[in-house]
């Protein structure tokens, strides 16, 4: 069976996109031997529990998805013999802004390669982003629906990240973000409702904002956006922050609904809503007093308490929106 991939960078030719699959083979830390926690499905190499280092080395093989078109299939029909291709890694990691390449060796015959990533541990911070792709050695246009420029993309894979410090603790439940095509979207609603840009699902285990990538490019292009400062990030986060009134306002409303007859909350991401709106509702108060007057707010069927009065302003200050707004401000005026 052909598995249909949606391609997220759009290129004017047949490509393969996201159908090289990775697996970690060899990782060391100043020249020892260390294991890192390693994730094929989510695509992650986690180094943050390592002490500390100076130099690593990964090693990756690689190797084509058996369902999709394979390199002589994405070459004019004179090349198919020997495909003029390298096999290169792109990495970049955006809090220390530092990119660079890697060259890796691929067998076209034998459907598999390998490649390596020297790390620098003084270059590097959060995390680093690779992307695995074959590209064209030199150029051809025998074929314009095929890649024509020398280092033109053929195959690539799934981004892959790689761990180098523990992520940072993000407010509230800390909400997993997945970029779905709303359109082709088996989820009824989504479907239902292509033309939205964002839908919060609460229904599992843990809440996960659902982004449509059917949207605009260029705002695509900006709500991927990566770097930390800038005029793109100002406007990315001034987005995400409209986006976010309403997915807190949407959170705090199931939250209180775990809220038992006693005011008590389980632990779980509806309690750690509550406990960020609170800790930012009642800055004076420890964390527990904070909870339990957030929740008897809450509670309060008189409003005597004013807690709608209260919620936007405490959302909006959770999200520091008037430095995002104003920041915009700047950009934009």
């Amino acid at each position: 069976m052909t598995v249909a991939h949606t391609q997220s960078v759009f290129f004017p030719y047949i490509y393969g996109d996201e159908t090289l699959r990775l697996q970690l083979s060899k990782c060391e830390l100043d020249g020892a031997s260390f294991t890192p926690r390693w994730d094929a499905d989510a695509m992650e190499c986690d180094l943050s529990s390592a002490a500390s280092w100076k130099r690593g080395l990964l090693q990756f093989q690689v190797s084509r998805d058996p369902d999709a078109l394979w390199v002589p299939e994405l070459v004019p029909a004179s090349e198919r013999i020997s495909p003029p291709v390298r096999l290169v890694a792109t990495a970049h990691c955006a809090p220390t802004f530092r990119r660079f390449r890697c060259e890796g060796a691929v067998d076209i015959k034998a459907e598999r390669g390998q490649i390596e990533v020297p790390l620098l541990r003084e270059e590097l911070a959060g995390a680093l982003h690779l992307d695995v792709v074959v590209v064209r050695a030199s150029p051809q246009t025998l074929e314009p629906h095929l890649a024509g420029d020398a280092a033109a993309r053929i195959i690539a894979s799934r981004r892959l990240v790689i761990r180098i410090d523990p992520p940072v603790r993000r407010p509230g439940p800390g909400l997993n973000i997945v970029w779905e095509s709303f359109r082709s979207s088996a989820h009824r609603y989504r479907a239902s409702h292509a033309g939205v840009l964002f839908h919060l699902d609460t229904s599992k285990t843990e809440p996960a904002l659902f982004l449509n990538s059917d949207a605009d490019p260029d705002l695509y292009a900006i709500l991927k956006e990566e770097a930390p400062r800038g005029k793109k990030a100002i406007l990315r986060n001034a987005l995400f922050s409209a986006i976010a009134f309403p997915v807190w306002m949407c959170l705090l409303r199931t939250a209180a609904m775990a809220i038992d007859a006693e005011g008590h909350i389980e632990p779980g991401w509806q309690r750690n809503v509550l406990e960020e709106l609170a800790r930012v509702d009642q800055p004076g108060c420890d964390s527990q007093e904070a909870m339990r007057r957030f929740i008897r707010d809450l509670r309060d069927q008189s409003g005597g308490h004013a807690i709608e009065e209260r919620l936007p302003v405490i959302v909006a200050e959770l999200l520091n929106f008037r430095k995002c707004a104003e920041d915009l401000a700047g950009v934009l005026l």
